[in-house]
């Protein structure tokens, strides 16, 4: 039997094409419960080719030590006109994320629809996650702010933003 792959829908194939590769940059963060801080990035967008699916891991790490800071991976899938990023984090968070791709302004918005942690993790609780990444025209530079609330600050707040460069294979 022909086991051909399926067609893959026309927006998973964009953003596969579009997002796949290595950016890395610096970013900043900010909340009101913290101190301002500063910090290096590497993002890997993978695609899965047979998938609607794009494999994402994100690494950050100190401006000056290069002490390892936080890191996540997870995928970005397809779903119709709906993009999912289910996301696993270093601190115990899991968090799912559904939004939109707008084709004209190269943005992808997302917003958590389940965000859990596990036990004994130190105070405050995320809430709520709204993610916007930003490919610039080119498809060389990512922009991203990710806003959240918590149980403390229950309003949706700035936590952090970078510019990421695209790293030539």
């Amino acid at each position: 039997t022909n086991m051909a792959a399926p067609e893959l829908p026309a927006l998973a194939v964009a953003l596969q094409e579009m997002f796949a590769g290595t950016f890395a940059g610096a970013g900043q963060g900010d909340y009101p419960t913290i101190n301002p801080f500063a910090y290096k990035e590497e993002v890997v967008f993978t695609a899965v080719p047979t998938r609607p699916v794009i494999a994402y891991t994100q690494r950050t790490k100190h401006p000056e030590s290069g002490r390892p800071m936080h890191a996540e991976s997870g995928f970005l899938s397809v779903r119709g006109d709906t993009v999912i990023l289910s996301l696993s984090q270093s601190t115990g968070m899991t968090e799912m994320d559904e939004g939109t791709y707008d084709a004209a302004s190269r943005t992808l918005r997302l917003k958590s629809t389940n965000v859990s942690r596990a036990g004994g993790n130190k105070p405050p609780t995320v809430t709520d996650v709204e993610r916007t990444w930003t490919l610039s025209e080119d498809g060389n530079t990512l922009s991203y702010v990710v806003c959240m609330a918590t149980d403390t600050h229950p309003q949706v707040t700035q936590h952090l933003s970078a510019t990421l460069v695209k790293k030539q294979p």
